[in-house]
């Protein structure tokens, strides 16, 4: 008897008919049994990651990524499936690559494809009386410099569009340090978070698509890079930071000696990018351990027996700790899934900041400040992007292209009813933005 199979699919009900009909005997009675319709995925992907999740198609919730719905089991496929794909580290496929998208149209184009380019974003300042709307301390441009990239400054507050040029230029982010306190005004620290935010999640997209994309917080930007995946909601997570929230109440100012912590196997295991306390040897870390080594400045910290650190330890690993009146202060992390980085210290003060007399300036400091730097631009190197905006020296994106304040006038120009504030002197020389041509200034 021959029996032939026929699989019928219900859409409508997502299950399937199977009938086996008698061809030599057409009348006969037909059975029919029902069966689930099996998943459009392979028994292989099926163990590994949660039902109905893909991750490469999280462009309306890229959030996911901060939270459990990405277990540990995901993060390690998701950390093999990039290690398969990965064309960095072959230097003729990256070559290539870049080479095809140049298409040799331009030739200065040639110029720019080997060089590293970092996007720092600017700081809003306290106030517009006279012009300039944002700022980016020198310290910050020298220490990326140091080892062999070029900056571009992103000033926060311009349209979407051009923020999305400019990041499509670049190769790695740095979110420096900065204030968003009381003394800026709701509208302004808005603005701000919600840039961070946006940049935060465009980034987040590339590196989900196969781009690596590095991000450096420092201080400010060491706090809002955690805070601002915490709350997707701009408002809440504003409010969260400036009510102690997501973050608890600290305030120091002056050079510390920090604690770099044993990371283990399994959390190695998770790590998309390299370890961050590998670029260290024991030595350096005992070193550091009972050495004036960094420079803090900040009001904030993450408390590692805070409620908040639950949340964040499962998506990120904390690097190193400081400690406040014998409490753990985490001031180094790495995201698991993300190359991701931050310091609550200030690494670019050590060799470029020499205004105030509490700054570190050893051996010691020096070694650590020059090490991530290191770091951070050999990460920017493995980015797709390539600079192909403004040939010309006159028309080019890069931070040489704008205004240079010394340090008296950055506390003239940006910070004008704050000039006894002996804070301002770590400041230092600042690049400033926003700065209108019709305003008239006896001081530029």
């Amino acid at each position: 008897m021959i029996i032939n199979k026929i699989l019928l699919f219900n859409m409508n009900k997502s299950k399937t008919k199977k009938i086996n009909i008698n061809k030599t005997n057409p009348k006969r009675k037909q059975t029919i049994k029902l069966i689930k319709k099996k998943p459009h995925k392979c028994k292989k992907i099926k163990k590994k990651f949660p039902k109905g999740h893909d991750i490469f198609n999280k462009r309306t919730s890229v959030y996911d990524i901060h939270t459990s719905v990405w277990s540990d089991s995901l993060r390690r496929q998701f950390k093999h499936f990039k290690s398969n794909i990965d064309i960095y580290k072959n230097d003729s496929l990256m070559n290539n690559y870049k080479d095809s998208i140049l298409c040799n149209s331009i030739q200065t184009l040639h110029l720019n494809k080997s060089n590293v380019i970092i996007g720092i974003l600017t700081v809003p300042v306290h106030t517009t009386k006279k012009g300039a709307t944002s700022y980016l301390p020198q310290a910050y441009v020298k220490w990326v410099e140091s080892s062999g990239a070029r900056v571009i400054p992103i000033p926060y507050n311009l349209p979407i569009p051009i923020i999305i040029t400019l990041l499509n230029q670049i190769h790695g982010l740095l979110l420096p340090g900065g204030s968003v306190e009381n003394s800026l005004d709701k509208h302004t620290q808005l603005l701000y978070i919600s840039r961070i935010q946006f940049i935060i999640n465009y980034i987040t997209r590339q590196n989900l698509k196969g781009n690596y994309f590095p991000i450096f917080g420092i201080c400010l930007g060491f706090q809002l890079l955690l805070t601002s995946v915490l709350e997707p909601n701009t408002e809440k997570s504003l409010n969260s930071y400036i009510n102690y929230e997501n973050i608890s109440k600290e305030y120091y100012n002056g050079g510390k000696s920090i604690t770099f912590k044993t990371i283990s196997k399994k959390d190695k295991d998770q790590l998309i990018s390299p370890c961050l306390n590998d670029i260290f040897d024991k030595n350096d870390m005992n070193t550091f351990d009972v050495n004036e080594c960094v420079y803090f400045h900040h009001r904030k910290t993450f408390h590692m027996s805070g409620k908040y650190m639950k949340k964040m330890k499962q998506f990120l690993i904390p690097n190193a700790v400081v400690k406040y009146h014998g409490k753990e202060c985490m001031c180094a992390y790495q995201f698991k899934s993300l190359p991701y980085y931050g310091t609550l210290f200030h690494p670019e003060k050590n060799f470029f900041t020499w205004s105030m007399d509490n700054i570190p300036h050893n051996e010691v400091s020096n070694k650590i400040s020059y090490k991530l730097s290191n770091f951070f631009i050999d990460e920017c190197r493995k980015n797709y992007n390539v600079y192909s905006m403004g040939m010309s020296a006159e028309t080019s994106l890069f931070v040489e292209n704008y205004d240079l304040l010394s340090y008296d006038n950055v506390v003239k120009v940006l910070f004008p009813e704050d000039i006894k504030r002996e804070t301002l002197g770590v400041l230092g020389p600042c690049y400033y933005f926003g700065r209108n041509d019709y305003v008239k200034s006896n001081i530029v």
